[in-house]
C-alpha cells in the first residue's frame, strides 16, 4: 500500500513517533551540562575530611610504589588546600589542618576543632554545599564500615539518599540518581554478598568517582546497557500511548462502532491480519484519520516526555552497570550480563584484590 498525504497510510506509521522519541532523547542526552563545580568540590571535601578526621592517610598511591605513610598525609594537605580554594568562601581557612598534614603527620584533632567553623561557613554560603559535604563524609564512612545485616538500614544511609535526591541537579548528570538506585539495591539484599569486605570499599569508591565527576555515568555503560535502556523506554512509551488513546473516547468509540458495523468486511479475504489492518485503515480514512495521524497525536505526548524518560532509563542502566553486589555473584559472561554488569566489574574488583571471585 502506498502512503500519500490524503490516504490512510500504513499501520507502521503509528509506531514511528515512539522510535523518533527514543532517537531524539538519546541525542539530547549528549548535550547535558556538568554539575555545579562548588557542589562537587564540597562533596570531595567531605570525603577527604572523612579520612582526615579518622587519622587515615587516604587510599594508597595508584602506582605500586613503596611510599611512606607521611606521603599520604602530605597529599591530604595539598588536596585540602585545593578544595577549600575551589569553594571560594570567605573565612574558610584550613591552615591549622594543612600545616600539620604538610609535616607528614595525621591531623585528626586539628580537623575536629576546625570542622564546626567549616560547617558554619558551608551552611552560610549555600545549603547545597553543606548537603554535599555531609554526603561525601558519610559515603567515606560507609566505605570504611564493617558490613552487617543492618548497615544499610541505618538512618544515616537514608540521609544519604535524601541528600542525593536534593542534589540531583547540582551534581553531574545521572550521578545522584544512579548512585541512589545502586545504594537501594544494596539495601534490598537479603544476605551479605560473597566477599563483601572486598566489594563494599570498592563500591563506595566507584560511587565517589561518579559523584565527584571524575567519571561520567554514561562512560561506564556498555552498548548492551544502552540497548536495555532503549528497550525499557520503548515499553514505557507504548504504555503511554495506550493510556493516551483512552483520552480520545470519540476516536476509540468511532473505531469500535465501525468495527461492529463492518466486521464482515474486516475479515473477508485470505490474509486475515493484513485484510483487517487494511479495512481499519479505510475506515479511519473515511473519517479523515490516518495511522500517521493517530501516531502523531500520541507522539506529541511522547515528544514531551522523551528526554526525562530517557534520562530515567539511563539512570537505571548506570545503576545496573555500577552495582557490584547481587544476590548471586555476577560471574563473567551470561550471569554478569543478566544483572547488567556487562563490563564484569564485580569480577574485576576481586581480580584486582588478588582474591577468588565471591
Amino acid at each position: 500500500m502506498s502512503t500519500t498525504s490524503s490516504g490512510p497510510g500504513q499501520v507502521s506509521e503509528a509506531e514511528q513517533p515512539f522510535v523518533d522519541a527514543i532517537v531524539a532523547a538519546a541525542k539530547a542526552a549528549g548535550k547535558e551540562t556538568a554539575g555545579d563545580p562548588m557542589v562537587t568540590a564540597a562533596f570531595g571535601l567531605g570525603w577527604l575530611m572523612g579520612d582526615i578526621l579518622a587519622g587515615r592517610p587516604g587510599p594508597p598511591f595508584p602506582v605500586d610504589l613503596p611510599l611512606p605513610e607521611s606521603a599520604g598525609f602530605k597529599s591530604q594537605g595539598l588536596a585540602l588546600t585545593t578544595l577549600a580554594g575551589k569553594l571560594k568562601i570567605d573565612g574558610l581557612d584550613p591552615k591549622a589542618v594543612t600545616s600539620v598534614l604538610g609535616a607528614g603527620t595525621k591531623a585528626d584533632s586539628q580537623a575536629a576543632a576546625w570542622q564546626p567553623d567549616l560547617a558554619a561557613a558551608l551552611v552560610g554560603a549555600d545549603s547545597r554545599l553543606s548537603r554535599a559535604y555531609g554526603l561525601g563524609q558519610q559515603l567515606n564512612r560507609l566505605g570504611n564500615a564493617a558490613y552487617t545485616s543492618q548497615l544499610f538500614a541505618q538512618p544515616w544511609i537514608a540521609a544519604m539518599i535524601e541528600a542525593l535526591d536534593a542534589l540531583t541537579s547540582a551534581l553531574a548528570p545521572h550521578a545522584a540518581r544512579s548512585v541512589a538506585i545502586s545504594i537501594m539495591r544494596w539495601e534490598a539484599l537479603q544476605s551479605a554478598p560473597a566477599g563483601v569486605e572486598t566489594l563494599l570499599p570498592a563500591q563506595c569508591e566507584l560511587w565517589r568517582t561518579i559523584l565527584a565527576g571524575e567519571k561520567k555515568g554514561t562512560e561506564l555503560l556498555e552498548p548492551d546497557n544502552y540497548l536495555d535502556a532503549a528497550e525499557r523506554l520503548g515499553d514505557k512509551l507504548r504504555m503511554i500511548g495506550r493510556s493516551a488513546l483512552k483520552k480520545f473516547p470519540w476516536l476509540v468509540g468511532a473505531i469500535v462502532v465501525l468495527f461492529v458495523g463492518g466486521i464482515v468486511l474486516l475479515i473477508v479475504g485470505t490474509g486475515g491480519g493484513t485484510t483487517a489492518a487494511a479495512g481499519l485503515s479505510a475506515v479511519l480514512a473515511a473519517f479523515g484519520l490516518t495511522w500517521k495521524g493517530v501516531g502523531g497525536a500520541v507522539g506529541k505526548l511522547a515528544g514531551k516526555l522523551e528526554a526525562p524518560l530517557w534520562g530515567a532509563e539511563l539512570d537505571g542502566a548506570i545503576a545496573d552497570a555500577i552495582t557490584l553486589a547481587h544476590e548471586k555473584p555476577a560471574m563473567p559472561g551470561a550471569s554478569a550480563a543478566a544483572v547488567g554488569d556487562y563490563a564484569a566489574r564485580t569480577a574485576r574488583v576481586f581480580k584486582a584484590a588478588g582474591k577468588p571471585l565471591g
